[in-house]
C-alpha cells in the first residue's frame, strides 16, 4: 500500500470519528429536570410560572451527608408576560439549563382556571421539549406554587402524590385529551382538582372534586363527591366506580364496587322538543354488605341489583337538572353527540345550544349486574 493511499485512509477514518460524535448531546448534570409546572395570578393579575426540581444531594460522609431538614426538591418562580417568558426569567436564576422533556403534571390555580388558561397552552404543544402526555390539574385552597412546594408523608414530590392519586380514583386528564375536548363541538370539560388542606411538612391532599369549564374555557364550580362520579360516568371518563346505597327495608348498606362501565348517548327529536336518552351499564361486585339480605340467592341478588339501580337513576337525573339549570354547560358531551351523529340538527342547534341544553328533555336508564357477592354470603344478623 502507498504512503498516499495509508494518508487518505486515515484522515478518511479521522473525518468518519469527527462527523459521528454526538455533537447536541445534554449532559443530565448540565440539566434542571422539570417534575411539574404550577401557573398562578399575582394580585395585580401577571401571569406566573413555578417550576419544581428534583435535587440530588450526596449523602457521602465526606461532604457531611444528605440533610434528611431539607425537601429533594426546589421550586423556582417568576413572573412575566407569558410562559415563555417568564421560563426565561427562572433560567436566570439557574446555574443548570431548564429541561421539561421529563414534566409530569402541570397545576393550574383556581384563579387562572376562572379566568381562562387556553391561550398558554399554545407554548406546551409547540415546545419540542415539551411532553404533551403530561396530566393536569385545577389547584384548589392554594397557589400552584403552594402546591408544588407542599411536602406530603408517602411521597418525595406532591407532583407524584396528585398523578399516582388520580391514577388510582381513576380520572386523569392529559394535555392531548384536553386539546382534543377544547376542539368538541359542545367545547365544555372537566379537569380534576387537586385539594390542599394544609400546607408545608404537614400537607394534607384530596382528589375528590372535579372542575367545570364552560364553553369559553373557563372554570364556572366544582362538583364533589358522587356528583362528579357520575357525571364522569356520563362522559365515558372512568372505568370504575364504589356505590354505597341503602337498600330494602332494613335502611341498611351495601356497597357495590362497579369495574366496568359503559355509557351510551341516543338523541331524538319530535317537532320542537328533542330529547337525549341515557343508557348507563356497571358490571361489579359487592365489596360490603350490612343487612341481613342472603345475596347467595339469585332472587335476593336481582332484586339488590335493580333496587340500587333505580337509586342511582334517581341521582344521575337529580345531577342533571342540577347542572342544565344552574350552569347551563354541556358537561356529558350531549352536542358532542348530536354534531358528530345528526350534523344537519346541530347547524340549527349550535347557535343557542347553552339555552337549548338547559331545557332540553333527559331521560336515564341505569342497568347495574351484580356479577359477585365475595367469599361470605350472608350479612350481619344483629
Amino acid at each position: 500500500m502507498s504512503v498516499k493511499t495509508t494518508a487518505l485512509s486515515v484522515a478518511f477514518l479521522l473525518i468518519v470519528f469527527v462527523l459521528t460524535g454526538c455533537w447536541d448531546l445534554k449532559e443530565p448534570n448540565e440539566l434542571s429536570f422539570v417534575l411539574g409546572s404550577g401557573w398562578d395570578l399575582t394580585s395585580d393579575k401577571q401571569f406566573k410560572l413555578s417550576v419544581q426540581i428534583p435535587v440530588v444531594r450526596s449523602s457521602s460522609p465526606e461532604q457531611g451527608g444528605a440533610d434528611s431538614s431539607k425537601p429533594p426538591f426546589t421550586v423556582v418562580s417568576s413572573t412575566g408576560t407569558n410562559i415563555t417568558n417568564a421560563a426565561m426569567h427562572i433560567q436566570e436564576q439557574l446555574s443548570r439549563k431548564l429541561f421539561a422533556g421529563h414534566r409530569v403534571a402541570l397545576f393550574i390555580s383556581e384563579a387562572v382556571a376562572r379566568q381562562g388558561f387556553m391561550k398558554w397552552l399554545d407554548e406546551l404543544i409547540r415546545n419540542p421539549d415539551s411532553n404533551t402526555r403530561v396530566y393536569i390539574f385545577i389547584v384548589k385552597g392554594s397557589t400552584a406554587e403552594q402546591f408544588l412546594k407542599s411536602e406530603y408523608a408517602m411521597e418525595r414530590f406532591s407532583t407524584t402524590f396528585a398523578n399516582r392519586t388520580s391514577r388510582i380514583v381513576g380520572f386523569t386528564e392529559k394535555l392531548f385529551d384536553l386539546e382534543k375536548e377544547k376542539n368538541n363541538p359542545s367545547k365544555c370539560f372537566v379537569l380534576p382538582v387537586v385539594s390542599v388542606h394544609a400546607s408545608g411538612k404537614n400537607s394534607q391532599m384530596a382528589i375528590e372534586e372535579a372542575a367545570i369549564f364552560d364553553k369559553d374555557y373557563k372554570m364556572v364550580d366544582f362538583l364533589k363527591g358522587e356528583d362528579a362520579l357520575l357525571t364522569l360516568w356520563m362522559r365515558g371518563k372512568i372505568s370504575h366506580l364504589l356505590l354505597t346505597q341503602r337498600v330494602s327495608s332494613e335502611n341498611r348498606t351495601v356497597s357495590l364496587d362497579l369495574q366496568q362501565l359503559k355509557h351510551n348517548l341516543r338523541f331524538s327529536k319530535n317537532g320542537d322538543r328533542i330529547r337525549m336518552n341515557i343508557k348507563l351499564d356497571g358490571t361489579g361486585f359487592i365489596r360490603e354488605n350490612n343487612t341481613n339480605l342472603y345475596l347467595l340467592s339469585p332472587a335476593v341478588k336481582e332484586n339488590v341489583a335493580k333496587e340500587m339501580s333505580k337509586n342511582t337513576e334517581k341521582e344521575v337525573i337529580r345531577v342533571i337538572r342540577s347542572i342544565q339549570k344552574q350552569y347551563k354547560t354541556d358537561l356529558f358531551g350531549f352536542g358532542n353527540e348530536i354534531a358528530w351523529k345528526h350534523p344537519d340538527q346541530w347547524k340549527h342547534l349550535r347557535e343557542h345550544w347553552s339555552d337549548t341544553f338547559s331545557k332540553m328533555d333527559v331521560f336515564v336508564e341505569v342497568k347495574l349486574t351484580i356479577k359477585g357477592v365475595g367469599q361470605v354470603g350472608s350479612g350481619p344478623k344483629g
